[in-house]
């Protein structure tokens, strides 16, 4: 399970409010971002076309949710990137941006499995740039 507090956190991390979506550790999933940016495209392939789905999209506390969310995976996205565990050639909040609507198209998908699949090519468009190949943020 990803938690609020994790021991190795930074301050920054420690400041955040606490998420409420539940991130189930999977045998497999080996970092925070990882474990969350799957828990998001699941939860876009079990809810896809239920009315449950048409509930959420609606209103301004779901736009406060969503920026949350959003704000969250930028945080996750930033500290990797300055541990040098993922890029740092994009600014944070448009990757963050990119997950987030890469990984709505889980809800298309027809299994698990091919959810996985989406996140682990979302996650590869995460790693550093290869040398020489910078940009700005």
């Amino acid at each position: 399970m990803l938690g609020a507090h994790r021991p190795q956190a930074s301050a920054k991390a420690a400041q955040r409010p606490a998420v409420t979506l539940v991130v189930t550790h999977h045998p497999t999933v080996a970092t925070d971002e990882e474990a969350v940016l799957e828990a998001y495209a699941l939860i876009h392939h079990e809810h896809h076309g239920t009315e449950l789905a048409a509930l959420l999209h609606r209103g301004e506390h779901v736009a406060r949710a969503q920026q949350h969310l959003s704000d969250v995976i930028r945080d996750l996205l930033a500290e990797a990137a300055d541990s040098g565990d993922l890029r740092d050639d994009v600014a944070p909040a448009e990757l963050a941006s990119y997950c987030l609507h890469a990984l709505t198209a889980a809800g298309s998908l027809p299994s698990k499995a091919a959810v996985r699949r989406l996140v682990t090519v979302t996650l590869a468009g995460l790693r550093p740039a290869p040398a020489g190949s910078r940009h700005g943020r």
